[in-house]
């Protein structure tokens, strides 16, 4: 799938309550992905999204979330911290996104009927990562239910998301317990040192 038939079908799943994912470039070469459970902030995507291009722009994206916020939330900080040592790792291309693409200060202000995984379904099928790292409980939920086991935290597993063999580790939020030593210590997993593109 080209980037361009990859918009044909995510441009009709998306709206600007949110964004749907955050990356570097083509989302194609993600092969990691870090899933929350929804946006905080509600930062443009379309602005910063080039299918005939690159891809996504997620300099330019963090420039505006940086313009719109007088500070980075505390997750935002640690999604930041991890997204860096990923890069400078240079083998693992990392995608951020969410269980529900749609923003909000919590889960619980979330409406029902906008906690859809549409989108995020869409990006695992179509991108179909090498590991998936979730975190918060209601990921961690719809991520054992993908499976169809109750898989424990903080341990890597092999296991089936629809049609998609791949690698999970699920954990707390990145909100609760996480220090920088925590950031840095994911791209040191075991699993990683055979992740390719």
């Amino acid at each position: 799938m080209t980037l361009l038939e990859f918009d044909k079908h995510l441009i009709d799943k998306i709206t600007d309550e949110g964004w749907p994912f955050i990356c570097e470039g083509s989302k194609l070469e993600c092969n990691v992905f870090i899933v929350g459970i929804t946006p905080s902030k509600s930062v443009s995507f379309q602005n910063h999204w080039y299918p005939q291009k690159d891809g996504f722009n997620r300099r330019g994206w963090m420039d505006a979330y940086d313009e719109q916020e007088d500070k980075f939330t505390y997750t935002r900080n640690q999604l930041n911290r991890i997204y860096d040592e990923f890069d400078e790792s240079r083998n693992i291309r990392l995608l951020e996104t969410n269980l529900y693409n749609i923003a909000s200060t919590s889960k619980e202000n979330l409406a029902d009927n906008k906690k859809s995984t549409e989108v995020f379904n869409f990006l695992l099928r179509s991108i179909k990562p090498k590991a998936v790292i979730g975190h918060g409980k209601d990921t961690i939920r719809y991520l054992r239910h993908l499976s169809g086991n109750y898989y424990e935290k903080d341990v890597w597993k092999e296991v089936e998301l629809f049609d998609l063999s791949t690698n999970m580790y699920l954990r707390d939020h990145l909100s609760f317990h996480t220090s920088k030593e925590d950031c840095g210590g994911f791209v040191s997993f075991p699993i990683f040192r055979t992740t390719q593109k």
